[in-house]
């Protein structure tokens, strides 16, 4: 079994080291606007990092009452489609694993592996997003940054 896990957290390096290199030119060199405040006063910093804590709940709350930051309404946006789609790919692999290991229990090996690794790696990009946020800096995971971009206008 130790074997398995050696393979999950040699995947979440893969992972990070793709992160690391295949994102924009110049994408870790853009930091988080220094001193500025959302429309309800609470510094961009403390909001990003208290988003990452609760999970997506105060991103969820800032993503309606916001009106003046455009970053802070990206953030919330990213964090909670990450949630929601990490939570329906392992829901999704479980009910299969949960299915195939029943009809064809040579499969449930095969499933496993894959339910661990997809929660591996939505853990590992999670983690990874939330340190970005600790040094200050904008990070935008590859396939959900861009959706968040265009879904975060503000009035």
């Amino acid at each position: 079994m130790f074997g398995w896990y050696a393979v999950f957290i040699g995947a979440l390096f893969v992972l990070l080291l793709t992160f690391a290199f295949t994102v924009e030119k110049g994408m870790f060199n853009r930091f988080m606007p220094k001193g500025e405040k959302s429309s309800t006063g609470i510094p961009i910093y403390l909001f990003s990092v208290l988003n990452y804590l609760t999970f997506g709940i105060m991103g969820l709350i800032y993503f309606f009452i916001e009106k003046k930051s455009r970053y802070v309404k990206q953030a919330a946006v990213q964090n909670m489609l990450l949630i929601l789609i990490s939570v329906i790919l392992i829901f999704a692999v479980t009910i299969m694993y949960k299915i195939f290991s029943y009809m064809f229990p040579p499969v449930q090996n095969i499933f496993q592996t894959l339910r661990l690794s997809v929660m591996f790696t939505l853990i590992g990009t999670y983690l990874f997003s939330f340190l970005m946020t600790l040094t200050g800096r904008v990070f935008e995971v590859p396939i959900i940054g861009p959706l968040s971009v265009r879904s975060s206008y503000c009035d």
